[in-house]
């Protein structure tokens, strides 16, 4: 059981200060409200400090695909307070909303739940193993990071406590952007709350974060010593934090602009693009593509995306912008009733198979499922192959292994 702490506690520096987030923690609806400097928008604060209260000045619209991660979320949650005997009633009442404005538990996300679950269990039972019996598994966890930034304060998907180690684990149901633990501040964030939250007097040796996200096959994790992890919260997260805090600073593009809610409008932005319309690319060297324009990717992304809102809005406001108009986005058709539609082609006189499609093989993953990965990939040998995925450039902490120019022509035969 989660203790609640008094709003006056004492810093890893020896201050106190009051709490604003352990209030807000007590009142209805917490898990619902926004901090000011969220964990999760934490890569954009830390390097943009202004922009957290800059979003705070902008309307707050949930997503389409915000929701169903929380659908997501919530199956996960479901499923693991069942194999913990625990009670699911909040993950079953924020199902139930959301399958009420018209989202689905589909089987594919199920599927992904149970496969979480047994990862967080799988880590769950190892720690016990190593703590004699002593881990805590906590779900769906309330965290106070006021200590760390101020009026911050979030919700992690799993903490498991052992005597000298510390889990953290989050899920992320997204797969437009990969998300790495190692050196991620939502993470760090997260592990310090948690250790916060369960005492210090734990004397973890070790904090290990995880990130699942299963829709992109990507889990990775992060391996740091407590003093290491309070090492970068004294002297970097804290004090960048309490700048963000106050809006101060100078705005800084880069990959963190993505989905900046003040990324509109955005000086930083428009500068940027300034900056890019008048550098010479062909003539620059390898080295000053990788320090001067490959950064400007990303945030120039954003700022065409801004491009684009801004003349839709100007359009449907009413107001020309001369050489385009607004239309119908192209959409596929699909069959919401096959069953009525199979009977209705069945009455006109059409055949069963005129009608009807021969059966499939299911999806690579669902027989790797059903047979197990190792013992398929020995038994499929040869039935599968697999095309040579195109050069593309990537960060150089992608986990993919660099590609080298001599596999292009690895496969042409000389005679």
């Amino acid at each position: 059981m989660i203790m609640e702490k008094q709003d006056n506690k004492k810093n890893p520096d020896g201050t106190t200060s009051a709490s604003a987030s352990a209030q807000l923690k007590r009142e209805p609806g917490y898990e619902k409200k926004h901090a000011l400097l969220s964990p999760s928008s934490a890569y954009r604060w830390l390097n943009c400090t202004p922009s957290a209260v800059a979003e705070s000045q902008q309307e707050d619209q949930s997503s389409s695909f915000a929701e169903e991660g929380s659908l997501a979320h919530a199956v996960c949650a479901r499923e693991l307070n069942g194999r913990l005997d625990r009670s699911s009633v909040d993950a079953e009442e924020e199902i139930t909303a959301l399958v009420k404005k018209g989202y689905e538990v589909t089987e594919e996300m199920e599927r992904y739940a149970t496969d979480y679950a047994e990862f967080v269990m799988e880590t769950y039972f190892g720690e016990l193993a190593v703590s004699d019996g002593k881990a805590e598994i906590h779900v769906e966890t309330p965290l106070d990071l006021d200590a760390w930034a101020p009026y911050s304060f979030g919700t992690s998907d799993v903490v498991i406590v052992g005597q000298h180690t510390l889990h953290v684990i989050d899920f992320k149901y997204g797969k437009g952007v990969e998300v790495s633990a190692v050196g991620n501040p939502q993470m760090r964030l997260y592990a310090l709350g948690a250790m916060d939250e369960f005492g210090l007097e734990h004397a973890f040796g070790r904090v290990v974060t995880h990130i699942w996200q299963p829709r992109i096959s990507n889990y990775s994790n992060e391996e740091i010593s407590t003093d290491e992890l309070i090492t970068w919260a004294l002297n970097y997260c804290r004090p960048l934090a309490r700048v963000a805090a106050l809006g101060l600073g100078v705005r800084h593009g880069g990959a963190w602009c993505k989905f900046c809610k003040a990324s509109r409008g955005c000086r930083a932005l428009d500068e940027m693009a300034i900056i890019a319309s008048a550098t010479p690319v062909e003539s620059m060297s390898a080295e000053g593509i990788g320090n001067v324009c490959m950064p400007m990717v990303g945030p120039l992304e954003q700022w065409i995306e801004n491009v684009k809102d801004t003349a839709l809005r100007y359009m449907l406001d009413g107001q020309a912008v001369p050489g385009y108009k607004v239309v119908e986005a192209r959409t596929q058709r699909k069959v919401s009733d096959p069953v009525k539609l199979a009977d209705v082609l069945r009455g006109m006189g059409y055949r069963e198979e005129e009608i009807m499609r021969a059966p499939e093989l299911q999806t690579l993953t669902n027989l790797e499922r059903l047979v197990g990965k190792k013992a398929f990939a020995e038994a499929a040998g040869d039935c599968i192959t697999k095309a040579p995925g195109k050069p593309t450039v990537v960060p150089a902490s992608d986990r993919r292994a660099s590609y080298k120019a001599t596999d292009a022509f690895s496969n042409i035969k000389v005679e």
